[in-house]
C-alpha cells in the first residue's frame, strides 16, 4: 500500500502523457483534422514541469485546440496558465469551463460525486473573467452556453458547448439546433447533458 501511495503522490502526478485516438466523425469526403483536447489540468504555480509540457504541446502538428475547463488549481494561476499556454493560444481553439475555473479547489471526498448532489463550492472565486479573456484575446471561441463555427482545414465546424453543468451553470435553452456538422463541448459528461 506504501508504494502505491509514494508512486501515485511522487512519481505518477508528473507522468504527463499524450494520447492519441484517431476518431472518423467528420463529413464524407473531409481532409484529416489533428484535435488537441486539453482538460482537468489544474495548474498551480508552481508546477514548472506541467507548465513547461504545456507549452511543448504546440510543437505537435496541432489544427484545433479544444479546452473542456477545469484549468487552475490555485488561485494565482491565470497568469502561468495564460504564459504555459501562449503557443497553442496562437492555433484555432474552443472552450468551456469547468468549476475549477470559478472556484478554488478545495480537498474533497471523492464519494461526493456519487452519493450528493452537485453545489457550487464555498471556496474562493476566481478571477474567470481574467481567464476567459486570455483565450477570447487569442481568438479562441467561448463555448460556455454558446455556438460558434470555425473552418478548419478547410471543414466547416459547427461547436455547441455548455458551462459546467457539476455546479449548475448549463443552460441548454441558449443552444439551438442545427443541420451542419457539430462537435458539442462539456467539462461535466452528466447524461442530461449528453443527451
Amino acid at each position: 500500500m506504501l508504494a502505491v501511495v509514494l508512486w501515485a503522490s511522487l512519481v505518477e502526478r508528473s507522468l504527463y502523457v499524450i494520447r492519441r485516438q484517431t476518431i472518423e466523425v467528420l463529413p464524407k469526403g473531409s481532409k484529416p483534422i489533428r484535435v488537441l483536447q486539453l482538460g482537468d489540468i489544474h495548474l498551480a504555480p508552481w508546477q514548472r514541469y506541467k507548465m513547461k509540457f504545456l507549452s511543448s504541446l504546440a510543437s505537435s502538428d496541432v489544427d484545433l485546440v479544444v479546452n473542456t475547463g477545469d484549468n487552475l488549481g490555485h488561485k494565482a494561476a491565470i497568469e502561468p496558465l495564460l504564459s504555459a499556454l501562449r503557443p497553442l493560444l496562437s492555433k484555432p481553439g474552443v472552450f468551456v469551463h469547468g468549476s475549477n475555473d470559478y472556484y478554488a479547489p478545495v480537498i474533497k471526498n471523492p464519494f461526493g460525486y456519487i452519493f450528493h448532489s452537485s453545489a457550487k463550492p464555498k471556496s474562493d472565486r476566481l478571477n474567470t473573467d481574467l481567464l476567459t479573456r486570455g483565450f477570447e484575446n487569442a481568438g479562441w471561441k467561448n463555448l460556455n452556453n454558446a455556438e460558434a463555427s470555425l473552418e478548419i482545414g478547410g471543414n466547416k465546424i459547427r461547436f455547441i458547448g455548455v458551462d459546467d453543468y457539476h455546479i449548475g451553470l448549463s443552460e441548454f435553452e441558449k443552444l439551438s439546433p442545427g443541420s451542419d456538422f457539430t462537435i458539442a463541448l462539456t467539462h461535466a459528461p452528466y447524461l442530461k447533458v449528453i443527451e
